[in-house]
């Protein structure tokens, strides 16, 4: 628990460092054709529409159940970075599309703890 306490405590750190650096890349980043762009701008509309990104646990349409498939993915990611605590060297490392894609899902306000959303 400490470990990912202090470890979210770099990334809101470093994240408020490079909003001007992502805000610039976000632009050109997530107009690109590919799935992730796709996904997340079918997230995009589903919130707008609903008013959070929290979805039901079950869902018999398939489009949706592929929708909270890729959240649950963005999810399990980000856990994976704050545990390695890449972000420090994200863009020396070539991680900037990673990043840039941790906070246009910040920007539309990406429920990345379901527990806490509950």
């Amino acid at each position: 628990k400490q470990e990912h306490d202090e470890a979210q405590k770099k990334f809101d750190t470093l994240n408020a460092e490079w909003n001007i650096q992502i805000d610039s890349l976000s632009a050109a980043e997530l107009s690109e054709p590919n799935e992730w762009n796709e996904m997340y701008q079918k997230l995009v509309v589903y919130r707008n529409n609903i008013g959070s990104c929290i979805f039901p646990v079950r869902n018999n349409n398939p489009e949706m159940q592929k929708l909270i498939n890729w959240c649950n993915n963005q999810r399990g990611q980000r856990h994976q970075q704050l545990k390695q605590a890449p972000y420090e060297d994200a863009f020396e490392n070539g991680f900037s599309l990673s990043a840039c894609r941790n906070k246009a899902l910040d920007k539309i306000d990406f429920v990345w703890d379901t527990r806490e959303a509950l």
